[in-house]
């Protein structure tokens, strides 16, 4: 990319936009004093990238909710790169998958297809987001500042990183695919897994350098890099350090400050044993939301799947069942006491911290103070829904979909009828919500659950309550919660 025909194009371009201007000057202040650049790539997206490489750039995207979607996004140019592109897509975003996660974030990729050709095995290009903690929804205001912050702070880490990789010249050579070394790591492969040398693409490259190679069928890549490695090497050693893990029979689980991981022992058969072909170094075992890497000597050994934050918790979940089922037959089920005079403001407090912890919910913020106007809402909550991690994305097209429900929150000691005032129908339609949510700890007259499943079958709308048994069951599953609104709920004696 010539650097002063791409300044002016920049200055050239049309800055109009539908961000609001507080986030467009915030940017646009942010890439000038760090020396990068800001493109307006159409009025809902805007990207961020360095003058001196064009292999992956930083993404922030309108949602229509008025939300901004940042992603990093891995897409290399036949200009500049000769031949198949595969192995760069895939190790550039698997390094920068451990590159943020000795920093304390968790990654998850998805794949981009061929919007012409459909190749299988190809691997057209990635996007990124930082799930673990979540920044992938940034709001339009000075918090939100904050958070284009980390995440620019993020593509600065990586750039530097990725600066031996980085092309030195307009074209490079074409990496090489048949050679005695590649044909002997082929058949090894092969024999180890018992899967046909067919199967099995193998390259090497000069700059960037690795040896690579992908088991598209078993969703499994190899690299030999030296030089990743190296540069990684103090900084993987203290991650695996601030690690705790637990294994049982099946499942294992990561926990590194902030971070949560899960995946099962037959995940990691296969590349254990492929990395134990291949180095007798010590073995150290990492994990982002959507692969598990194993790492000796030079290599790395990565496997495609879903280890994240919802694995974690559909684990625990599982676990959790087990060993209530147990309790309930070696013990009476703890029955839980609503205080017939607690505060209608404690019990929303309740239900914002309860709907916080859940898996798919991104952020949660009361209305208005309890007892004021609030046109039927008592918690505003915004759910990200992330599109599943085999499943291809093109481009143009947005890895997570984000919903804002309106919630009502009804502490009562009777049956809950249909309320008086604003209904679900009435707040939905006056506010800009996907959804509707009611949490009560009493249970619902037949009229108002039949007005809820009227709501539920509007295709413009969702809808969702916890009565009595949802909410119980899930303070016992949160007792820390229980504990601290023990004014409102307490276990029998």
């Amino acid at each position: 990319m010539n650097k002063s025909w791409f300044k002016e194009q920049l200055e050239k371009q049309d800055k109009q936009n539908n961000f609001e201007l507080l986030i467009y000057q915030h940017l646009s202040n942010k890439t000038s004093d760090l020396g990068l650049y800001l493109s307006v790539r159409d009025k809902n997206r805007l990207d961020v990238g360095d003058f001196n490489q064009n292999d992956f750039h930083l993404a922030f995207e309108l949602d229509g909710s008025g939300l901004i979607v940042p992603y990093f996004a891995f897409r290399t140019s036949s200009w500049v790169y000769d031949g198949e592109r595969t192995d760069l897509h895939d190790c550039q975003s698997l390094m920068f998958g451990l590159c943020n996660l000795t920093n304390g974030y968790s990654v998850s990729l998805w794949d981009v297809g061929n919007p012409v050709l459909e190749i299988e095995s190809e691997l057209y290009g990635r996007y990124a987001t930082i799930v673990q903690p979540n920044l992938s929804v940034i709001t339009q205001d000075s918090v939100g500042l904050k958070v284009i912050d980390k995440i620019i702070g993020i593509y600065q880490d990586y750039l530097s990183f990725y600066l031996p990789y980085r092309c030195q010249s307009s074209k490079l050579p074409l990496p090489q695919y048949n050679s005695d070394e590649l044909n002997e790591l082929r058949e090894k492969i092969s024999n180890q897994i018992n899967v046909s040398p067919d199967e099995i693409w193998v390259n090497q490259r000069i700059n960037p350098h690795w040896v690579y190679a992908q088991i598209y069928c078993k969703k499994i890549s190899l690299i030999k890099s030296p030089l990743c490695i190296g540069m990684l090497k103090k900084y993987l050693c203290e991650s695996e350090d601030n690690y705790t893990e637990l294994q049982d029979e099946n499942v294992f689980y990561l926990k590194n400050n902030e971070l949560r991981h899960c995946f099962g022992a037959s995940d990691l058969n296969e590349i254990s044993k492929l990395l134990a072909s291949l180095s007798n170094e010590n073995v150290q075992k990492f994990a982002i939301d959507s692969h598990i890497y194993m790492i000796s000597g030079d290599w790395l050994a990565i496997k495609k799947g879903d280890y994240g934050f919802e694995r974690f918790l559909d684990e625990r979940k599982l676990f959790l069942s087990t060993m209530k089922k147990k309790i309930d037959y070696l013990y009476d089920d703890p029955n839980l006491i609503w205080d017939d005079k607690g505060e209608p403001e404690r019990f929303e407090e309740l239900c914002l911290e309860l709907l916080s912890r859940e898996p798919r919910v991104s952020r949660t913020r009361k209305v208005s103070p309890t007892n004021q106007p609030d046109r039927g809402r008592d918690i505003v909550a915004e759910l990200v829904k992330y599109k599943p991690k085999d499943e291809l994305v093109f481009e143009g097209e947005q890895v997570l979909q984000i919903s804002k429900f309106l919630v009502q929150c009804k502490l009562t000691s009777k049956t809950l009828g249909i309320p008086k005032g604003m209904g679900a129908f009435e707040a939905l339609y006056l506010g800009d919500y996907n959804g509707y949510f009611l949490i009560t700890n009493s249970i619902l007259s037949s009229d108002h659950t039949a007005l809820l499943e009227k709501l539920r079958s509007d295709p413009k709308f969702e809808a969702d309550w916890w009565t009595k048994v949802e909410i119980e069951e899930r303070l016992k599953s949160n007792m820390d919660v229980m504990y601290k609104y023990s004014d409102l709920v307490t276990i029998a004696s």
